[in-house]
């Protein structure tokens, strides 16, 4: 399955047409979609419309605000047409699915918003389905079709650091490798080097030793307690818990100097992880803003020359909804993948 079609009205700059028909109709490709222009001609409004109705699987927070609505308009409207389902994929969305004159399967997902007479903004729940009023479309669907997506300005390097929620514990959690949950291997290993690092920081009762660094902590400790409520510490290095154990882990080169460009080549490394799974449910897709942040002319070549070989990927394919000021990138993209963006609307280009 794959977003063959984005619909806008009265979202930022696109408002509707005379007969209310929506501002932008714009029709993509099952892989690479770049989308090229100059500034403020609606690529960044395209790419946030997308994610308003699908989400994200970094589940970052976004709202509507009262710039989002056109000019004086009191309504927008955004919807996605999917296509391409497989029968494994089409059975998740059995409710609110449609079959069209070439008996392929299609689904309409949409969210509204209205802005009252105080300017208060009413969202609606994202709905599915052919007709105007569709079905409310379940917490369950709405998380097989969220989305990746990469930021334009991204902070690379603290997004793969450890910490808590941190965007490499959410890769790699979502990950098939991990799907055994608190059974994976890794829980054990964590559970016999916490071992380890007890029986080195750990101290006997009978001695006096009281150099020992647990001991000594733990002395400390009984002095600030009540009888009532003894305080005692332990020394490990992770808690004995999937999610846990994954926030403490770091992504990091194998090198003394790493610039904002190389981490930048590494945060989309780790984030293929997860677009180039095989999926039998949901859709793959990735929303890109500005690929060419912190990298070298010859890098980005590199870059979109391999995302490009991976949205056409038999095996695995993905669509991926890209954009982009770098007339590099532009040079070396097949045309049928390019959609130029003016002030005055957008082209694409055969």
């Amino acid at each position: 399955m794959f977003l063959s079609e984005v619909r806008i009205t009265n979202f930022r700059k696109f408002g509707q047409g005379t007969n209310g028909e929506p501002g932008l109709v714009l029709e993509l490709n099952k892989g690479l979609n770049v989308l090229i222009g100059e500034n403020d001609a609606g690529k960044s409004t395209v790419i946030d419309a997308v994610k308003f109705v699908l989400l994200t699987q970094s589940r970052e927070y976004s709202r509507l605000e009262k710039a989002d609505f056109h000019n004086d308009s009191n309504e927008l409207k955004i919807e996605c047409i999917f296509k391409g389902f497989s029968v494994n994929q089409a059975k998740d969305f059995l409710e609110w699915i449609t079959i069209d004159s070439d008996k392929q399967y299609n689904l309409r997902v949409f969210l509204t918003a209205k802005k009252d007479i105080k300017g208060k903004i009413l969202i609606d729940d994202v709905h599915a389905g052919s007709d105007s009023e569709g079905q409310i479309l379940h917490s369950k669907a709405r998380d097989l079709l969220r989305t990746i997506y990469l930021k334009p300005l991204r902070d690379a390097e603290n997004e793969l650091a450890a910490k808590r929620n941190s965007r490499l514990s959410q890769i790699l959690y979502s990950h098939p490798e991990f799907s055994m949950g608190e059974d994976h291997r890794l829980v054990e290993i964590i559970r016999e080097a916490n071992e380890k690092i007890r029986s080195y920081f750990d101290y006997d009762e009978m001695t006096s030793d009281e150099n020992k660094i647990l001991r000594s902590i733990n002395m400390y400790l009984s002095k600030f307690s009540d009888n009532k409520n003894l305080l005692r510490s332990n020394i490990e290095i992770a808690a004995v818990n999937l999610k846990m154990i994954l926030e403490k882990i770091d992504l990091l080169l194998v090198t003394t100097k790493s610039g904002l460009g190389s981490l930048n080549q590494l945060y989309i490394a780790a984030e293929l992880l997860l677009l180039q799974i095989e999926k039998t449910e949901g859709i793959n897709l990735a929303l890109i803003e500005e690929i060419e942040a912190h990298l070298h002319p010859q890098a980005q070549i590199r870059v979109i020359d391999y995302l490009q070989e991976l949205s056409e990927s038999s095996t695995s394919p993905m669509q991926i909804l890209l954009t982009t000021h770098s007339v590099t990138l532009a040079s070396v993209i097949k045309l049928h993948n390019l959609i130029l963006f003016t002030e005055d609307g957008y082209t694409p280009v055969k």
